[in-house]
């Protein structure tokens, strides 16, 4: 199998796509960007998915989740 396209695994333009939508979770990933870190947590999602060939947009939804579950827990 190829090696995936690496904008198709790119955190940062998943996220921006998460903030563009509207409701509770585009605000929480608006707020994240902007001190947005290290994301070593996304990444790590990132890569462990890219390892078992996970689907992007999917292995992407993953990373997203992990960054804001990790920014939900820092704030409260």
């Amino acid at each position: 199998m190829p090696c995936p396209e690496r904008s198709e695994w790119n955190l940062t333009e998943a996220m921006l796509e998460t903030a563009a939508s509207g409701g509770v979770l585009g605000a929480a990933a608006r707020h994240h960007l902007a001190r947005p870190g290290k994301q070593v947590r996304g990444g790590l999602a990132l890569g462990c998915a890219q390892a078992l060939w996970v689907a992007a947009n999917q292995g992407r939804k993953l990373a997203v989740a992990c960054e804001l579950l990790h920014n939900a827990s820092l704030v409260h």
